[in-house]
């Protein structure tokens, strides 16, 4: 190479250390502080798989950070998600609100929060109910699809349990049972449609719910309805699984799409408290032969025996088999059903796979808050019971579930693996951070224009992620590193420049 070249080629090797750089090197260990520390302790807090409910601190935490999340809009993203992403994020999240005021009747403060909340929640529903997909099943009966009416006439139906008192919503509540309870009987399938000319059979469920608990409430009769969905469900069992099909054509019953697994998982979630016989030999079926021990951790297939199906309709992500939806909505099916160390199993994976974060604020947030639908399944999944007018837990699994200790060392591996690389990264940036400091080989331009601009916005970002949680992390880095490029761009030449004039 020439010696020309030689020059230049150093000087494009120049290192530029400037106040507000050292300050984003010092933030990028905070980070990595926080992010490995939130990991390492959501995966050490389930080594044991004895626990039968959360803590109320880390439900609150989590709660907290859905609450806000909701109020700045982010519910309208989750369709992006699935189409009915929006709709689920409020009907879980108001499912969950119900779980945690049915645990805290005492807590009058917390149920009278709760029951403006799903005021709140039902209105937003009824705002969805006009937008697509559900717009185009106004002429349906029920009105909207079997889904949004069942997830609202239960929302409704919760919110009287936990002392709700709106006269409009308890009339609503009466309209729509009929309504709903009547679609089960007048097709030619007890399958109410989803949308015109689609149903899922698991869809149901959240309907049928709603007309046990209206039964329990206002001793009503709506038992023809349940009766026919669970006498056709059980004289269509899937041939090869003995599991509940998927979906069905709702004008000729022809099954069109076997077992699914996120189907079953929310499906097994409700419906021991509508036909506990039903659901304890689905449910056995099910974690035979859907359930995948790996790694001290559990996942669970998508298709039967992880055999993958050509289909029409997603629903989120499959790796090696195992579905992402089935796993998470797993969580609450597994406490439903009194399988409390399946549960316990499926959240090492959650707290494991899921990128748990902690903020300085006291918000808690799976995939480090990027996917609000997730942690809405989560927070309904670790408060699951049974919803009545005096609601017992759920009967313990009588099966053990997978061998403790069998799964104990192959996770305390996997703990190991992730602390030896928590350490690494966290090791890296500081000794990146360290050199900023102290490294002698480096161009320092001092105080000019444009190193006091960057500091000042380095540390506005910086007090922005103490101050507030509406900007999360990721967005916080990216300003920082823009900023920092656009201080290297300004700088460097002029930096460059003296370096050949010294020469």
């Amino acid at each position: 190479m020439p010696p020309g070249n030689s020059r230049m080629a150093g000087k494009s090797r120049i290192i530029i250390t400037t106040p507000g750089r050292q300050l984003f090197s010092l933030f990028l260990c905070l980070i990595a502080l926080l992010c490995c520390g939130s990991w390492l302790q959501g995966m050490y807090e389930h080594l044991s798989l004895d626990s039968q409910r959360a803590s109320d601190y880390e439900l609150q935490a989590q709660l907290r950070a859905i609450q806000r999340r909701l109020k700045t809009g982010e519910d309208e993203l989750q369709s992006l998600v699935i189409p009915e992403g929006g709709l689920f994020v409020h009907s879980f999240y108001g499912y969950a609100l119900i779980n945690m005021s049915l645990d805290r009747r005492s807590d009058t403060e917390f149920c009278q929060r709760s029951c403006s909340e799903i005021e709140t929640i039902l209105e937003k529903i009824k705002q969805i109910s006009t937008r697509a997909p559900f717009n185009l099943n106004d002429k349906l009966n029920p009105r909207g699809g079997i889904i949004i009416a069942g997830h609202a006439n239960l929302l409704r139906a919760g919110y009287l349990l936990i002392g709700g008192n709106s006269q409009k919503i308890k009339q609503d509540f009466h309209l729509c049972s009929a309504e709903i309870a009547n679609s089960f009987l007048v097709g030619k399938v007890p399958l109410p449609p989803c949308y015109v000319g689609y149903t899922w059979a698991q869809d149901s469920i959240f309907a049928l719910e709603s007309l046990r608990l209206h039964d329990a409430i206002f001793h009503s009769d709506y038992s023809k309805a349940r009766e026919a969905w669970l006498e056709w469900m059980r004289n269509h069992l899937d041939g090869d699984s003995g599991m509940m099909v998927a979906q069905v054509d709702p004008n000729t019953g022809q099954i069109l799409d076997g077992p699914r697994g996120c189907a079953l998982s929310w499906a097994l979630a409700f419906l021991p408290n509508i036909d506990s016989q039903f659901a304890a030999s689905q449910f056995t079926r099910f974690r035979k032969d859907w359930f995948v021990p790996f790694a001290g951790m559990l996942g669970i297939y998508e298709w039967y025996r992880g055999h993958n199906q050509p289909t029409q309709f997603h629903a989120g992500p499959v790796v090696f088999g195992l579905g992402a939806a089935a796993t998470g909505i797993g969580i609450g099916t597994c406490r439903a059903n009194g399988d409390y160390t399946s549960s316990n199993l499926l959240l090492r994976s959650l707290n494991t796979l899921g990128f748990p974060l902690w903020t300085p604020t006291g918000e808690k947030s799976y995939f480090y808050g990027q996917c609000l639908l997730a942690d809405v399944l989560s927070l309904w999944g670790e408060t699951v019971r049974p919803w009545g007018i005096s609601s017992a837990p759920p009967t313990q699994f009588e099966a053990p579930a997978i061998q403790q200790e069998e799964q104990r060392i192959p996770f305390l591996i996997v703990l190991a693996l992730a602390m030896a690389i928590s350490a690494a990264i966290i090791g890296a940036l500081i000794w990146r951070t360290v050199s900023l400091f102290t490294a002698k080989s480096q161009e320092r331009p001092g105080w000019r224009r444009a190193t006091i601009i960057a500091l000042a916005l380095q540390t506005c970002a910086v007090a922005a992620f103490f101050i507030t949680p509406a900007l999360s992390f990721l967005q916080l880095l990216i300003f920082m590193a823009i900023v920092d490029l656009l201080e290297e761009m300004t700088i460097r030449p002029a930096i460059v420049a003296g370096i050949f004039a010294q020469e």
